[in-house]
C-alpha cells in the first residue's frame, strides 16, 4: 500500500472518531473562543490614549552654581513631560526666586551709593542697636517681698516666704498657658512692652485660661518651677499646699493676684527704661519714613512687596505647581514636633507646604543651640537581622529628621535624598594627583560651609533688628509704618534663610575619604550603605604614582549601590512598551542619586589641574524629546499575558490528542496498523496533520475575533 493511500486511511480514521464525539470537538473550539471573547471584551473599554510629544526640563548641574542646583533638583525633581520644547525658563522669570534675590541686590547697590540713605541707614542701625541693648536690662524676673494679707487666699506665712524668697518669672506669667494669646512664646522684651502699653490703656483687663487649664499647666505641666524658684527641702511642701488646698479658682486668683502686683512692682522700676524704649521706637520710625521717601525718589523697591507670605514651591520654583500634588495630599494633617522645649503640637493651616508650618520649624530649629548634639537611633536590616545603631548628631539635624520623616511624602523624598545629604565618598587609590583631584572638588563643600557662617551672621544681625521692629509696629504705634506692612513677608524671608542654612549645615561637607584598596572601599560602602550614609566611591583607573604627571586622558569609574543606578547588563526593557522614560525616580537615577553631578565635579576638577582655569560655564542635561505616542494599556498588558492565554485557549485539544494517542497504544491498535503495513511515520505526520489543521482553524478564528473588536474599539 503507497505512502499516499496510508495518509488518507489514517486520516479518515481520526476524522471519524472526531466525528463521532461531536460533543468534544465543539468544546475544541468553544474554549478558545470563550477566553478570546474575553479579551475582545477588554480590547472594546476603550484602553487607549493618545499622547503628545514629551519634553523634559533641563536640569543644572553643580558647576552652574549651588544654589541653581538645589532649585532645579526640588522643582524638576518630578521630570514632567511637556507636549513641545519650552522657550523660556521659569527659573529665569522675573517673578523667580533667584530673581527676586538678584533684584534685592541691585536694589542694595543702588541704596548704598546714595549718600542720604546711606545716612539715614546709619542712624537706623545706631538707633537700633541702642534699643537693643535695653532688650538685656531686664532678665524676665522680679523680686518682691510680700505677706500673706497681700492676697485674698489663705495661705500660711512659711508658703508665702518660700514662694518669694528668691525672684519670680513674671515673663512666665504672661505666657500662652496662663494667659488667651495667640502667640505660643514672648521674649522679655515683648513681655516688659505688653506690660507697660496696657499701663497706658483705660479699662484694659487680661483674658485668661480657664481654671482647669491654668491648674493642669501649674501642677503637673511644670509651670510651677519655672515660675517660682523654691528651694529644693519645700518645694514638695510648697507645691502641695497650692495645688491640693487650694481649688482650681482659689489658685487662678492667687496666680492673678502675684501677676497684677509683679507688674505694679515692675511698672515702678522699668518705667524709665520703656519710656526710653517709646523714645527710640518713635525716632525709628521717623529715620524709617525718610528712608521711604528718598526709595521712591529713587524709584527703588524692595522684591519682598510681591513676596508671598508663605514659603511654597510656587515662590521657590518659580510659579510651578507639577509637584502640587504632592504637597496638597497632607493639607490637613497635624505634624507633631517631637524635639521643641514645650513639647507642643504644631497644627497645620490649610497655606501650609506638606501640610507643615515652616515659619514654626524655622523658629524650633533656633530653640537648639548650633554646638548642641544629641542621639539618634536607626534600625537596619529586616526580619529577625534587624540591629539598632545609636549616631550622636546635632540636635537641629535630629529636628529636621522628626519633622520630614511625619510627613509621607517627605519621608520617601528624603529616604531618595539622604545618601546625597550625609553619604560618604571613597576614592582609590591615594596619591598627589589624586588627591588634588578631590581637594578640587571638594571647594564646594567648603563654601557651603562659608555660605552656612554668611548666612548664620546675617541672620544673628537680622533677627534682632525684626524683632525690635516687630515690638514697635505691634505694641506702641496705632498708624504702623510701611515697614510694619511688609513685615509678615520679612519674617517668611528671615524663616526661609533660617531653614536653607540649617538644612545645608547639616549635610555631611567632610565627604571624601582616601581607601587602601578597592576591596577595602567596597566593603565600607556595603556598612555605610545600611544607614544611607554612602554615596559613591570613585576608582581611578590609571597605574601613576607622585613621581609621573597627571596623564591626559584619566580614567575613572564611579560606584554606586544598586539601587542607584541603572542596570547596564541590559539596554532595553525585556517588555517593550512606547512610552517615555519620565518617572521619577526609577526612570532618572543618574540625577536623582546624583551620579551625573559628582560625574561632573570630577570632570571640571580634572580639566582645572590641566589647564590651571576654572571653566567659566555651567553645565545643564535635558533627556532627549520622545515623540508623540499610543497608550495602549490593552497591548501592554497582553505582551505579557497571551502566552498563558494561548497555552490555556489549546490545552484541551493538546491533552484529548495525547489521550487518543495513548488510546492507541493502549488498545495495540497501532501494532495491528503496523502489522497491515502502517509506516511510523505515516502515523505521526497523521496526527501532526490533524492537531494542526484543528489548531490553524481556532486560530483564522480567534484573529478574527481580535480583528473584530479592534475595529469596533
Amino acid at each position: 500500500m503507497g505512502t499516499y493511500r496510508q495518509i488518507r486511511l489514517v486520516l479518515w480514521k481520526n476524522f471519524t472518531i472526531r466525528r463521532r464525539r461531536w460533543p468534544r470537538a465543539i468544546f475544541e473550539f468553544i474554549w478558545p473562543l470563550f477566553l478570546f471573547l474575553i479579551l475582545m471584551w477588554v480590547r472594546t473599554r476603550n484602553l487607549t490614549s493618545y499622547n503628545d510629544a514629551c519634553h523634559n526640563d533641563p536640569k543644572y548641574l553643580g558647576s552652574t552654581g549651588f544654589l541653581p542646583a538645589l532649585q532645579s533638583y526640588i522643582c524638576r525633581y518630578n521630570n514632567t513631560c511637556y507636549s513641545q520644547s519650552k522657550t523660556t525658563d521659569e527659573f529665569n522669570d522675573e517673578t523667580s526666586f533667584w530673581n527676586i534675590i538678584i533684584n534685592l541686590s541691585e536694589s542694595l547697590s543702588i541704596i548704598l551709593k546714595d549718600d542720604e540713605i546711606f545716612s539715614n541707614l546709619s542712624e537706623l542701625f545706631s538707633q537700633v542697636n541702642s534699643l537693643i541693648s535695653l532688650t538685656n536690662v531686664w532678665n524676665g524676673s522680679i523680686c518682691a517681698n510680700e505677706s500673706m494679707n497681700d492676697f485674698n487666699q489663705t495661705i500660711p506665712t512659711v508658703i508665702i516666704t518660700d514662694l518669694f524668697a528668691n525672684p519670680i518669672s513674671l515673663s512666665n506669667l504672661h505666657q500662652f498657658w496662663f494667659m488667651n494669646k495667640t502667640q505660643n512664646s514672648l521674649s522679655n522684651l515683648e513681655v516688659a512692652s505688653e506690660i507697660y502699653y496696657v499701663s497706658r490703656q483705660r479699662n484694659f483687663s487680661y483674658s485668661y485660661q480657664s481654671e482647669i487649664d491654668i491648674q493642669q499647666s501649674f501642677c503637673i505641666n511644670g509651670e510651677f518651677n519655672r515660675t517660682f524658684s523654691v528651694n529644693q527641702i519645700q518645694i514638695n511642701e510648697t507645691i502641695n499646699f497650692l495645688c491640693s488646698n487650694l481649688s482650681a479658682i482659689d489658685l487662678k486668683s492667687f496666680l492673678i493676684s502675684v501677676q497684677e502686683q509683679l507688674d505694679q512692682i515692675f511698672l515702678i522700676d522699668m518705667t524709665s527704661i520703656m519710656e526710653s524704649f517709646v523714645v527710640g521706637g518713635s525716632k525709628i520710625v521717623n529715620t524709617t519714613q525718610k528712608l521711604r521717601n528718598r526709595l521712591e525718589i529713587l524709584n527703588v523697591n524692595f522684591p519682598f512687596e510681591e513676596y508671598y507670605s508663605n514659603i511654597s514651591l510656587n515662590t521657590i520654583c518659580g510659579g510651578r505647581n507639577d509637584l502640587s500634588q504632592y504637597s496638597n495630599q497632607n493639607q490637613s494633617a497635624k505634624t507633631t514636633n517631637k524635639q521643641t522645649q514645650n513639647d507642643q503640637t504644631r497644627t497645620t493651616t490649610d497655606e501650609s507646604l506638606f501640610g507643615i508650618d515652616w515659619n514654626n520649624l524655622a523658629i524650633d530649629l533656633l530653640s537648639f543651640d548650633e554646638s548642641e548634639m544629641c542621639e539618634q537611633s536607626y534600625i537596619t536590616g529586616s526580619g529577625s537581622t534587624t540591629q539598632t545603631i545609636t549616631v550622636s548628631r546635632s540636635c537641629r539635624c535630629i529636628l529636621f529628621d522628626d519633622v520630614l520623616y511625619s510627613n509621607p511624602i517627605l519621608k520617601q523624598f528624603l529616604t531618595i535624598v539622604r545618601p546625597i545629604l550625609y553619604g560618604k565618598i571613597y576614592y582609590h587609590p591615594s596619591n598627589i594627583h589624586y588627591d588634588n583631584i578631590i581637594k578640587q572638588i571638594n571647594h564646594t563643600f567648603e563654601s557651603l560651609d562659608e555660605f552656612v557662617r554668611l548666612f548664620r551672621q546675617m541672620r544673628l544681625i537680622i533677627q534682632p533688628t525684626y524683632n525690635i521692629f516687630h515690638i514697635i509696629c505691634n505694641i506702641f504705634f496705632d498708624n504702623p509704618s510701611f515697614i510694619c506692612e511688609q513685615l509678615p513677608k520679612y519674617k517668611t524671608s528671615i524663616n526661609f534663610l533660617t531653614i536653607l542654612t540649617e538644612f545645608i549645615a547639616c549635610s555631611e561637607l567632610n565627604r571624601f575619604i582616601a581607601m587602601n584598596t578597592e576591596l577595602d572601599m567596597i566593603r565600607e560602602g556595603q556598612d555605610k550603605s545600611q544607614t544611607n550614609n554612602f554615596l559613591a566611591s570613585i576608582k581611578f583607573m590609571n597605574d601613576i604614582t607622585n613621581n609621573d604627571s597627571l596623564p591626559k586622558h584619566i580614567q575613572f569609574k564611579i560606584r554606586m549601590t544598586l539601587d542607584q543606578v541603572d542596570n547596564t547588563f541590559q539596554t532595553e526593557d525585556r517588555y517593550f512598551s512606547y512610552t517615555p522614560r519620565a518617572r521619577a525616580p526609577s526612570s532618572t537615577k543618574y540625577h536623582t542619586y546624583a551620579f551625573i553631578y559628582l560625574q561632573n565635579a570630577i570632570e571640571r576638577a580634572i580639566i582645572y589641574l590641566h589647564t590651571g582655569k576654572n571653566v567659566a560655564y555651567g553645565i545643564q542635561t535635558q533627556q532627549m524629546p520622545y515623540p508623540c505616542w499610543i497608550n495602549d494599556k490593552f497591548v501592554n498588558s497582553i505582551n505579557r499575558m497571551l502566552p498563558l492565554i494561548m497555552v490555556l485557549s489549546w490545552i484541551f485539544t493538546v491533552s484529548m490528542n495525547v489521550k487518543d494517542i495513548v488510546c492507541e497504544k493502549e488498545k495495540r491498535l497501532k501494532e495491528i496498523m503496523k502489522i497491515m503495513g502502517l509506516q511510523d511515520s505515516v502515523h505521526w505526520f497523521t496526527w501532526f496533520i490533524l492537531c494542526t489543521t484543528i489548531m490553524i482553524l481556532t486560530a483564522f478564528i480567534l484573529v478574527l475575533l481580535l480583528k473584530l473588536s479592534a475595529n469596533i474599539n
